[in-house]
């Protein structure tokens, strides 16, 4: 389906999409991080969250009608260093890996995993050395292939060589793609979306909850469809197709949709 834009003439939230808030007691707000809350980059290590949208997370989090959660294909160690002490919920490595409060579990078949995507790292890293710029990342749980950095002339080149590496081993991992970048998962049927699934029951979503996710890569969709006609999805990009019912330009407006839900439920709370 092709999603509609999430403000309205007067760059306020549109009307359809705060009518879905309203009636809402409780909001589980989700959103991915690169390329969501923070700009993409060369390089992951180099990706950043604007202050003014730390901040406002850092705000929404401490309300007391809303959970705050970040669904990202990042490690739970790297996304933790990225947003700083806080009490949000995070979801790490594409699902296999949930935070939050005192609890902390990882898929059993992600595990199981971990000892052959170290080998398969370190073999993969000998064979892409003659291209500069391509970066092979263990995320214990996964593994990712960033290719922002290499020369277009070599880019389909490095593609090649990495999906016939990795070709031998479809029986026992997945392999998507993102933006420049190619992902290594288990083989289970487990991404964003069914983690989200599992986030909700443990969170034990009350009846009149409201399910908020923001996201912008490939990965993002599993979660657009789990919450199909029953939550708030918006899409960060303006794409013709995808199963996100809003979308919005970049970062920057993604900022201005918490800010408007801030202030939605600031207003809410008024006597």
């Amino acid at each position: 389906m092709t999603p509609r834009y999430a403000f309205d003439a007067t760059h306020a939230l549109r009307g359809s999409l705060l009518r879905k808030l309203l009636p809402c007691r409780r909001i589980i707000l989700l959103s991915d991080f690169d390329g969501t809350l923070a700009p993409i980059r060369p390089t992951p290590a180099e990706a950043r969250m604007p202050a003014r949208t730390r901040k406002l997370l850092y705000l929404l989090s401490n309300h007391p009608s809303i959970t705050v959660g970040i669904v990202t294909g990042r490690s739970l160690p790297d996304i933790r260093r990225k947003v700083g002490k806080s009490h949000m919920l995070l979801v790490a490595n594409h699902g296999f890996e949930i935070f939050f409060d005192r609890l902390s579990w990882v898929h059993p078949w992600a595990e199981r995993a971990v000892p052959l995507l170290r080998q398969l790292a370190l073999r993969l890293r000998k064979q892409l050395r003659p291209f500069s710029g391509v970066l092979v990342e263990n995320k214990r749980y996964t593994l990712s292939v960033h290719y922002r950095s290499v020369p277009k002339r070599d880019v389909r080149r490095m593609r090649e060589v990495v999906l016939d590496f990795l070709l031998p081993f479809w029986k026992d991992f997945r392999i998507t793609e993102g933006k420049k970048v190619v992902e290594l998962r288990p083989n289970v049927p487990w991404d964003k979306g069914t983690a989200i699934q599992r986030v909700l029951t443990l969170l034990k979503r009350e009846k009149h909850g409201c399910v908020i996710y923001i996201g912008d890569d490939t990965t993002d969709e599993d979660a657009f469809e789990t919450l199909r006609g029953g939550g708030i999805t918006v899409v960060v990009g303006r794409k013709k197709q995808s199963r996100a019912a809003y979308w919005v330009r970049d970062p920057a407006e993604v900022w201005e949709f918490l800010a408007a839900l801030a202030i939605t439920l600031a207003e809410r709370s008024k006597p």
